[in-house]
Formats: C-alpha cells, sequence, structure tokens
C-alpha cells in the first residue's frame, strides 16, 4: 500500500453520515468516547448505510471490544495498541473489502430469489412467474436494491444511480413515489410482495427477500 491516502475528519455525525453516502471510502476509524450507547447507535446508523469496515479506537480503560463489534464495527483496539499492530489491522480491513467489492461487482444478468426472477438483459421482472410490468425508473431502483440483499441505499444513491443525476430538489419525495407505484404493482400480485422492499426512516431503501411461511 504504498499510494498515498487520503483522510477525512469529520466535524460531526451528521457531517460523518453525509460524506458516507456522497464520496467512496475504504476505511472508517470512530473514536470512542465516554458515552458508548451515542458510539453504539453511530456504529449501527453508519453499517445500515455501508459496508465500509469500521475499526474503533476505544478509550484506554475499556476492555470489551465485543461491544462495539455487536454494534457493527469490524475491530476495535486500545487507544494505546501499538502502531504496527494498528495498521496491520487496517490494512487487513482494506484489502478483505476491496475484495469484496471487486467479487460484488460483476454484472448478474439474471437474479432469482424465490418467488422473484429479474432479468437485466430482457429488462424483465417476474413474480412466481408472472410478469410484472415496470418503468424505466421502477426496474433500475429494483435491480440495485435485489442486487444486494440486505444493503441499504439512501435517497441520494438511488437518485443518483436511477436517474443518473446529480441530486437536487426534493428528492426524497421523488423517490417515494416511484416506490409507491412499484409497490402497488407488486401488490396486484401478491400481497406480500410489496414488502420486499423496506425502508429505514429518513435514509432509503433496501431489499429484504419473503420469508418461507413454512420455515
Amino acid at each position: 500500500m504504498g499510494e498515498s491516502v487520503k483522510l477525512y475528519y469529520a466535524s460531526s455525525i451528521q457531517d460523518a453520515l453525509s460524506h458516507l453516502t456522497r464520496f467512496p471510502y475504504q476505511l472508517i476509524v470512530v473514536q470512542a468516547g465516554i458515552y458508548k450507547e451515542k458510539t453504539h447507535q453511530l456504529i449501527q446508523t453508519m453499517r445500515k448505510i455501508s459496508q465500509i469496515p469500521i475499526l474503533v479506537i476505544m478509550l484506554e480503560d475499556e476492555d470489551k471490544s465485543i461491544f462495539y463489534v455487536e454494534s457493527g464495527a469490524d475491530i476495535a483496539v486500545k487507544v494505546s495498541s501499538c502502531r504496527e499492530d494498528i495498521l496491520a489491522n487496517i490494512y487487513a480491513l482494506i484489502r478483505r473489502y476491496l475484495s469484496w467489492v471487486e467479487n460484488n461487482n460483476n454484472t448478474q444478468d439474471i437474479i432469482q430469489i424465490e418467488p422473484l426472477l429479474i432479468n437485466q438483459i430482457s429488462r424483465k421482472m417476474l413474480w412466481d412467474n408472472y410478469e410484472v410490468s415496470l418503468s424505466k425508473h421502477e426496474f433500475d431502483f429494483l435491480y440495485l436494491l435485489v442486487t444486494a440483499p440486505g444493503r441499504v441505499y439512501t435517497f441520494e444513491q438511488i437518485y443518483e444511480t436511477v436517474w443518473h443525476e446529480h441530486p437536487h430538489g426534493n428528492i426524497n419525495n421523488i423517490v417515494w413515489c416511484m416506490v409507491r407505484r412499484l409497490r402497488k404493482k407488486l401488490r396486484k400480485k401478491d400481497s406480500r410482495a410489496g414488502d420486499i422492499i423496506r425502508s429505514v426512516c429518513n435514509v432509503g431503501y433496501y431489499f429484504e427477500p419473503i420469508k418461507d411461511e413454512n420455515t
């Protein structure tokens, strides 16, 4: 890793979350404070937004790194840890993340998650073998979500990807209206179908497969 490193120090929680939705990063470092619950909530929120590795620098008197890992962090180390050990953890986290990104960037032409099937080549979406007629934006939005089940896409990310424009105006309402129409179409085929599009209040949307009622 001899390349130059670009760092950004967030001035506030809002600043940090805003940057995560707009710019690509390879690692998030969180300085834990005395208010552990706030750090816990921050990590949970960031994990909903992104799969970027999270390293927590703990206070010297803390001894339960599992608390931060359970919150969504990848690793937690004490502020007094050896510099070489911290760097080794950073390199390992970034290497695994870049490998994960590379593997997940391969376009999938056909995705089947029963009873849903979405074909990128023909731009058709089937529910239980019945085609659902979607607009261009609806198809692109659904395909975006389905390629990464459970990953939360923010309103800004959705707008940039689906509309191919820099976010401007009331994009939250634009995306919400499109999702409302899409859910309505899905529910005409199956009352459960609209539930595959899950929302995170004031953040965005993610895909959640239908659970088998027999399990």
